[in-house]
């Protein structure tokens, strides 16, 4: 069966970052990358990350010609990770985690933002800090994340 390109570029966004998950290059210790389904089933746990679709939008100034004409897309991903620090530790791990994100996402290499040639760019968006009096803190990094698909199917890359 196709994958659609959107679900495509998901699949890689999560697929880069479960390389944290016991990883010693980074500083916080992930313990599991998830994409809860649409009515949840998953407990917040300490340094979980969490990857959730967003919102679509179209992008008409980036559409291109053709037979058929490519159509562009930019999609939001919100990428949060919990963090349940000890009550009296004082750890402060927010920041470690948001740097360890975008450490993430930005490896392999200089063409990070192109998601092996599914996406025409990414774009990182402003950082946002959770804290919830006796829940869990964390951040939340979401990205934006530019394609095209063929007008008539969106399993087709119009680069």
């Amino acid at each position: 069966m196709p994958i659609a390109i959107v679900d495509q570029i998901h699949e890689a966004i999560v697929d880069r970052l479960a390389l944290m998950v016991d990883n010693d290059s980074y500083e916080i210790g992930i313990i599991e990358v998830i994409s809860p389904t649409r009515i949840g089933e998953f407990t917040p746990r300490d340094r979980q990350i969490l990857v959730v679709q967003g919102d679509d939008e179209r992008v008409v100034s980036m559409d291109i010609p053709g037979n058929p004409p490519g159509i562009a897309r930019r999609q939001t991903w919100n990428i949060r990770c919990h963090l349940m620090p000890d009550e009296n530790s004082g750890e402060d791990a927010v920041n470690q985690a948001a740097a360890d994100i975008l450490k993430a996402i930005t490896t392999p290499n200089s063409t990070w933002h192109n998601w092996g040639g599914l996406a025409i760019n990414t774009e990182l968006a402003k950082i946002e800090y959770v804290s919830f009096d006796g829940g869990p803190d964390g951040v939340n990094v979401p990205i934006h994340v530019l394609y095209r698909v063929s007008e008539y199917s969106p399993f087709v890359s119009r680069i």
